[in-house]
């Protein structure tokens, strides 16, 4: 698609940014920490690896899309995984209210992605949208 390259350079970007701020301090929320690596690493994936265009009769390499669509499922799955351990694991809160709405957010969307297919992008750029946020309160969190 024409202009991909610039989502895809910011989803290359999200994702070194996040893989690096999580290494840079694992000691403290450990567990949160090590789930955003992982997701800073899958958003580094599906950046490299392209979906196949959802406008019908473009050509698309099935592969690539296979290895984005994996890459995207562990980014998702981290991203819940951080939510939780956000909420349940040592230091966390269960009163975190930031953390429970990405955990919902991390279900629920694309669960509506399979639903409504049209607005997939949309529901997309939303969730990552909150993910931001999540990752900066959790990087700036003293």
């Amino acid at each position: 698609m024409p202009g991909a390259w610039i989502m895809r350079a910011g989803f290359a970007g999200f994702g070194v940014g996040t893989l690096v701020a999580a290494l840079a301090e694992n000691e403290r929320r450990r567990l949160v920490r090590q789930a955003l690596a992982i997701f800073g690493a899958g958003m580094v994936a599906a950046a490299i690896w392209s979906h196949a265009p959802i406008t019908a009769g473009m050509a698309a390499d099935l592969l690539e899309d296979k290895l984005h669509s994996l890459a995207s499922a562990i980014v998702g799955t981290a991203f819940a995984g951080a939510c939780a351990a956000s909420l349940f694991a040592k230091g966390g809160s269960r009163g975190d209210l930031v953390a429970w709405i990405g955990l919902a957010i991390a279900v629920v969307i694309p669960l509506a992605m399979n639903q409504w297919p049209a607005g997939q992008g949309l529901l997309q750029r939303l969730m990552f949208l909150y993910s931001c946020a999540f990752i900066l309160r959790e990087f700036y969190r003293r």
